[in-house]
C-alpha cells in the first residue's frame, strides 16, 4: 500500500501533501503497521485519535548513501485548542491559548516544511519525514501562539506572526494593506539589532513567504531569505530551509537553471538532514 493510504490512517481529516513545494516527546507514525487498516475519514470537527507515541531513540549515524524514496516513519506533530469535552487529545499535542491551529499550522510549514498536513479548524497536525525538523517545529511553535492583536512597535514580531496568521485564514484574496503591514511588521523583526537570532531567522523566513506568496515579488523574498540564511548558525537545518525558500522562488520565475543550482548547494553541504523534506525536495530538483 502506498505511503498515502499509510499516513491518512493517523489523522483527522484530509490530508493536505505539498504542491509544487511547501520538544516533546517524539510521536512516531508507523507507516507500515497502518498499512493493514482501512482509512476512514472523520468529521472536521472530531477529530480522530492519533497513534500512540514511541519513546524518542537516540539519533544513529546516517550512511552516506542515496535518500530514501520513503520514509519507514514519519513524526506528527498536533496543535489543538479548545478540545471538545469527550475528544482524545494525543500525547505530547501542542495545546494553543491564542492562534487557530490551521492558521498556526500553516505559518509553521512556511518554516519547516512538511511531507503533509490535515485536520480541522480545531485540532491540525503536521507530518514530518525526519526528526530534526519536527523537534525544531516543536520548539518554535510556542512563539507562533499570539493574540490576534499586536502593537508593532512594541512587538513587531507578535504583531507580524498575528497579521499573517490572520491571512492564512482568509479564503479571498488578500487585504494589499494587511499584507503590507504584516510585511513590513516582519521585516522590522528580522533586522540585525534584533537580539534572538531563532526569532531573527523566523522573522526573516515569514516576511519572505509573504512577499513571494501574497506580491510575488521574489526579488525581495530572496533578500527576506537570505537575511534568513545569515541568521541562522553555519551548516544548520534553518540554514538549509532558507536556502532551499530561495530555490523556490526562482522556480516559480520559471528559472530553472538557477533553481537547481541553489538546490545543489543543499545537496552537497546539508547531507545530515538528507530524510527532510526540503532535502528530498533538492535532490529532485538538482537533477
Amino acid at each position: 500500500m502506498s505511503l498515502l493510504a499509510a499516513v491518512v490512517l493517523g489523522g483527522c481529516g484530509e490530508i493536505e501533501w505539498p504542491g509544487s513545494r511547501s520538544s516533546p516527546p517524539s510521536r512516531r507514525v508507523q507507516a507500515n503497521q497502518q498499512a493493514r487498516a482501512t482509512p476512514q475519514k472523520e468529521p472536521e470537527s472530531r477529530p480522530s485519535a492519533a497513534p500512540e507515541a514511541k519513546p524518542a531513540v537516540a539519533a544513529s549515524a546516517k550512511p552516506q548513501t542515496p535518500p530514501r524514496e520513503a520514509a519507514d516513519e514519519l513524526f506528527r506533530l498536533d496543535l489543538v485548542r479548545n478540545p471538545q469535552p469527550d475528544e482524545r487529545v494525543p500525547a505530547g499535542a501542542v495545546r494553543l491559548r491564542h492562534a487557530p491551529p490551521r492558521a498556526c499550522a500553516r505559518a509553521l510549514e512556511m518554516l519547516y516544511p512538511t511531507l503533509g498536513s490535515g485536520g480541522s479548524a480545531q485540532h491540525s497536525y503536521l507530518l514530518y519525514r525526519d526528526e530534526a525538523s519536527y523537534r525544531a517545529a516543536s520548539e518554535l511553535v510556542r512563539r507562533l501562539d499570539v493574540p490576534a492583536s499586536h502593537d508593532g512597535a512594541s512587538d513587531p514580531f507578535a504583531s507580524g506572526v498575528a497579521g499573517l496568521l490572520d491571512l492564512c485564514l482568509r479564503v479571498a484574496a488578500s487585504d494589499s494593506e494587511a499584507v503590507r503591514r504584516c510585511e513590513a511588521d516582519l521585516s522590522r523583526a528580522a533586522e540585525p539589532t534584533a537580539t534572538d537570532p531563532k526569532q531573527r531567522w523566523a522573522a526573516a523566513m515569514l516576511a519572505g513567504r509573504v512577499a513571494a506568496d501574497h506580491r510575488f515579488a521574489h526579488d525581495e523574498a530572496r533578500r527576506f531569505f537570505k537575511q534568513a540564511e545569515d541568521a541562522a548558525p553555519p551548516g544548520s537545518l534553518e540554514q538549509m530551509i532558507a536556502i532551499g525558500a530561495a530555490a523556490d522562488t526562482f522556480e516559480d520565475e520559471g528559472d530553472d537553471a538557477q533553481s537547481r543550482a541553489w538546490n545543489a548547494r543543499i545537496t552537497k553541504t546539508f547531507g545530515e538532514y538528507r530524510d527532510s523534506y526540503v532535502y528530498q525536495r533538492a535532490v529532485e530538483s538538482s537533477e
